[in-house]
C-alpha cells in the first residue's frame, strides 16, 4: 500500500487535475462495470449452482427400522442415473426379496422398486423417474 502511494505521489507531481480527471473517470467507469458484471455472473451461477444442488443432492438419509435392521433410505445420483440406495447401519441386511419402496406421485400412480445386493448396500434396480 504504502508503494502504491508513494508512487503516486512521485509520478502524480507530473499530471495536473484537469488533464488526468478525464482518464481517471474512465477507468474507474471500466472497474465499476467490470464489478458490476461479476457479480451478475456470480448471481446467476449461485442460483443455477442452487438449483443444482436441490436436483443433485438430496436430504440427509432417512433412517428406518425394519425387521430388527436399522437401515438408511437415500437418493445415489452422484454421476450416475438416480437410484435407491439402502444402507445398514449394523452391516448387516435385509434379503433383497424383504426389501421393497414404493413411491407415490402427486397424480396417485404408484411405482414399486425392486434391490439388489451392491457394494454393502441394497441398490433398486430401476432408476427414479424425475421429479425426485
Amino acid at each position: 500500500m504504502w508503494a502504491i502511494a508513494l508512487a503516486g505521489l512521485h509520478f502524480g507531481q507530473e499530471w495536473s487535475g484537469e488533464r488526468s480527471e478525464a482518464y481517471l473517470q474512465l477507468v474507474s467507469a471500466v472497474i465499476i462495470v467490470a464489478i458490476a458484471a461479476w457479480m451478475v455472473w456470480r448471481t446467476w451461477r449461485e442460483q443455477n449452482s442452487e438449483h443444482d444442488h436441490h436436483h443433485h443432492h438430496h436430504d440427509e438419509p432417512r433412517h428406518l427400522a425394519f425387521a430388527g435392521y436399522s437401515l438408511s433410505l437415500e437418493i445415489l445420483e452422484d454421476g450416475v442415473p438416480p437410484r435407491w440406495r439402502i444402507r445398514s447401519e449394523s452391516g448387516a441386511l435385509p434379503a433383497v426379496g424383504d426389501v421393497g419402496v414404493v413411491t407415490i406421485r402427486p397424480d396417485g400412480s404408484e411405482q414399486r422398486f425392486g434391490f439388489v445386493v451392491s457394494q454393502n448396500c441394497l441398490e433398486s434396480t430401476e432408476e427414479i423417474p424425475e421429479p425426485h
